[in-house]
């Protein structure tokens, strides 16, 4: 059987180090079960939220030709393969009409090929659109609570402000005001340009 090999992880959201691990397992499974390596994909920093057809990597696998070059897709998890149960529901059906198979290393009994498997599939995959949905959620609570509290997000700062270090107890970390105290030369800089256009 001719496997094509995926991984992916989404943005902010892991260590560096998930890739790894997931193409430890794929490796290890591909070895078991003496499956040939069609061939291996990548998608980095991309969301689960994403189209298969429409990533870097795995999007050009879901189009003739290469669609013909593989039987069946291993992952480590379902979610790996999408975070969007539209998405899972219009691949797996393209997967059982063209007779490919999807192999997830945590889920060895998926079945996409009878009707109680899709469904079965289909409630994990609305489970992994929910988790996605809720980190969402959680990084726009997250930001909104950073502007309302006049704190910076983290990130290279603006050219010439600096951060001023404060202590939020409730945050139990350090976070950084947001109210930068803007440098001599910047200052310089604005108001020449200010005083140029006013002259002009």
């Amino acid at each position: 059987m001719r496997v094509l090999k995926v991984r992916r992880i989404s943005r902010d959201t892991e260590d560096s180090s998930a890739l790894a691990r997931q193409g430890e397992g794929l490796d290890a499974a591909t070895d078991v079960g003496r499956y040939l390596v069609a061939g291996e994909v990548e998608d980095s920093t991309v969301s689960g939220a994403v189209n298969l057809d429409e990533r870097p990597k795995l999007g050009r696998w879901m189009k003739d030709p290469l669609w013909h070059e593989w039987d069946a897709l291993t992952v480590t998890s379902l979610d790996r393969i999408t975070g969007d149960q539209h998405h899972w529901d219009r691949f797996a059906e393209r997967c059982h009409k063209g007779g490919k198979e999807i192999v997830c290393l945590d889920d060895p009994a998926l079945d996409i090929h009878t009707p109680t498997g899709r469904m079965i599939a289909y409630i994990k995959a609305t489970q992994a659109q929910e988790y996605r949905e809720a980190i969402v959620k959680k990084r726009r609570n997250q930001t909104q609570y950073y502007r309302d509290e006049n704190l910076w997000g983290g990130g290279t700062w603006p050219f010439g402000y600096r951060g001023k270090i404060v202590r939020y107890p409730e945050l139990d970390t350090k976070k950084a005001d947001s109210t930068f105290d803007e440098s001599k030369p910047t200052k310089g800089i604005v108001k020449a340009a200010v005083e140029w256009g006013a002259a002009a």
